[in-house]
Order: structure tokens, then sequence, then C-alpha cells
């Protein structure tokens, strides 16, 4: 593709196309300016809209490298080959940018007043940028008012304390953490995310290792979520055993979570014993949380226990595909009846089922049994 595009940016500075510019291929309202090696934002036309700067050498913009483009309403200035620096009040008379796109841009520097001017800004890629907690507890977004979804991917955030700011941030929706050193996650913490509802939170790969600690103090910690509520949370590969997965959950007992995730290192596999399964009291701080979905695949599950999911009063959905299941007890879905409608068990390593396996889930209208990661299955 990108040879065409290069081709098509021959044509153009060569037989002087209207409508072409040097470095760039813009076809109507969109400017497609990516690995020119570019070191500023070169001049375009007034009317463009989506820009696309990707992959150039662009070591910083400032209050005037948009000057004319008060029509954009995506940038994206990824992975640029240098070090970049957003100055203060780069984006003054941006107010119809929807989506700015940052990611890759290692050692990204910004000054206290960059973001002035997106108050229409409703998502902002910051993936893989070596932040610091810094970017939520300062006021760095703080003129993001209309912001629906924030993506830290991969930096270095080793705490959670958001701003009390985004109490006022109401549309933020979605918060992307994954791959980020967060060491614990506590009540006090957390305070600027009270009130909000998470369409989704991803926590996924952040290792909790403080929260790993024998000597951690789960009760001066709090209930992390307290006054938070999720469509979906991600807390797949986040370090914390079993027993501090269960102490966690208790934690946050109450907490509403429509879909929950947890994949990574649950079970004990051919430990012989070293690692436990779930039981039946592992998910019991989960009782009041109405969760609708359980997300256990890719664990190292063996064995499905009596009463495992019981607690569960509400779920419909439990996959526990892609696992290491060799045993399902006696009355292991016990408690599910009625409400279960779908079971995913694809993808293990189960020899026998026996007839009274499934006999109490007179809900249950797909079943995955098989080695395909669909569910193929109906009752």
């Amino acid at each position: 593709m990108w040879t065409l595009s290069l081709q098509a940016v021959v044509v153009c500075v060569f037989l002087q196309v209207p409508g072409c510019f040097p470095s760039c291929i813009i076809t109507g309202s969109i400017a497609i300016c990516a690995y020119q090696n570019l070191s500023w934002i070169p001049p375009l036309p007034p009317n463009i809209t989506h820009l696309y700067l990707e992959m150039n050498h662009i070591g910083e913009i400032n209050s005037s490298s948009l000057s004319g483009l008060e029509e954009l309403q995506e940038l994206d200035l990824g992975a640029q080959k240098v070090p970049l620096v957003i100055r203060n009040n780069t984006f003054n008379g941006q107010r119809r940018l929807k989506r700015l796109v940052l990611n890759g841009n290692v050692g990204l520097r910004l000054e206290p007043k960059a973001f002035v001017g997106l108050s229409g800004l409703q998502n902002l890629q910051l993936g893989y940028c070596s932040l610091t907690e810094s970017i939520l507890k300062e006021n760095y977004l703080e003129p993001l008012s209309s912001l629906e979804a924030l993506d830290l991917f991969g930096n270095n955030i080793n705490k959670l304390q958001p701003s009390m700011f985004f109490v006022n941030m109401t549309n933020l929706k979605v918060l992307n953490l994954k791959l980020n050193t967060i060491d614990k996650i506590c009540e006090p913490d957390l305070v600027g995310f009270q009130g909000k509802h998470f369409e989704k939170l991803s926590l996924n790969s952040v290792r909790f290792r403080g929260m790993s600690n024998e000597f951690f103090d789960w009760q001066k910690c709090g209930n992390p979520f307290r006054g938070i509520s999720f469509q979906s949370l991600d807390l797949s590969n986040n370090g914390l055993s079993l027993g501090k997965s269960k102490q966690f959950f208790r934690a946050i007992k109450g907490t509403k979570i429509s879909h929950l995730k947890m994949s990574g290192h649950i079970g004990k596999g051919f430990s012989f014993n070293n690692l436990p399964d779930p039981d039946r009291s592992t998910f019991e701080g989960l009782m009041n949380s109405s969760i609708l979905t359980l997300d256990l695949s890719k664990n190292r599950i063996f064995a499905l226990q009596q009463g495992v999911f019981s607690q569960l009063k509400d779920v419909a959905i439990i996959d526990v595909s892609q696992n290491q299941v060799n045993q399902i007890h006696r009355n292991a879905f016990e408690g599910l009846q009625g409400h279960l409608k779908m079971l995913n068990l694809s993808r293990n390593l189960l020899g026998e089922i026996y007839s009274h396996t499934f006999a109490s889930l007179t809900n249950l209208k797909v079943l995955g049994l098989v080695l395909q990661s669909h569910w193929d299955t109906r009752l």
C-alpha cells in the first residue's frame, strides 16, 4: 500500500497534479503524510479534517504548527523517530479535534498546558510514551472535558492516583492501563474516579506487586473501587496468587461488574498441588457484584471443584476455555441452575464427561466442548 502511496506522491510532485502537496497524499479532506521523513508539519489546505503524520522525524509541535488547520477532527503523530515535545497551547483553536494519536512516542515530553484548547477531544491515545503517574495525577488532561477514551498502554505508571478533576470528566468511559507497573490500588488513591461507570477498564498485566506482599494491609487499603462500577473489567495477569485474588474480591465487595476477565495464571495446572485451583470460596467476595459474564480463559485450571461458581448468583456466561481442565467434580456447577446460558469448556484436557455433569444446568443454551475456539455445540 505504501509503495503505491509513494508512487502517487512522485506523480503529484513531478506532474503537479491539482490537489496534491509534496510529501502528502490528499484525498478530499484527508491528508496522508506518514513515513516521509518530515521534520515539521507541512503546509496543507485549510479544509483538512484527518491528518496522518506517523513515523516521521517531527521533534516539536507548538502553537504555530497547526495554524490554518482549524477543521481537524483526527490527528495522528504516532511513533516519531525522534523524541517529541508538545509545547504549551499547541492545540489552541482545535475545538473540532475528536481523536489524537500519540502512541509510540518513547520519551514524550508534555508541557503543562500542552492540551489546552482540546475541549472537544473524545479519544486520546498515549500508549508506550514513557509517561509516569503524573499524567493522571497532575493537570495535563484537565482541559479534556469531553474525553471518552484514554489509552495509556505500556507506560511507566507506578501509582494510580487520578486528580480530582476526573470527577468532572463525566464522559470518560474507557481507560486502558495495560502493561503498566502499578504497585497497588487503594481506596484513597481512586477518589478521583468515584461516581464513574466504566464501559471498560483494563488493568491487564499491571502486576500489583505491593498487594502480593504477605504483609499488605488490606483493611487499611479499603475498597479501591468504592463508588465505581464497570461494564467490563480486565484483571488478567495481575500477579496476585489465588489467595490474594480472594482477598482482593473481598475488598471490592459489592462493586458492580457486568463482565469480569481474569486470564493468566489461575490454577494448579500440573503443579502437584503446589498451586490451588479455584474453589467454592474463591469468588465469595463477588456475590453481590451482579456478574453476568466470567471469563477465566487462558489460565491453568486443572479441576472444576464442587460449587466453584456457586457464589455468582446472576452469571449467564462462563468461559473456561484454553485451560488444563481434566476433571469436573460432582456438583461443580451447583448454584448455576436457572441462569447459566453459555458455558465454554473448549480446548481443555477433558477425557470423560459423565451424565450428571451438566444435569443441573436447566437453562443452558450453548455448551463449548470442542477443540475449536468457537462455540458450536448447542443444546
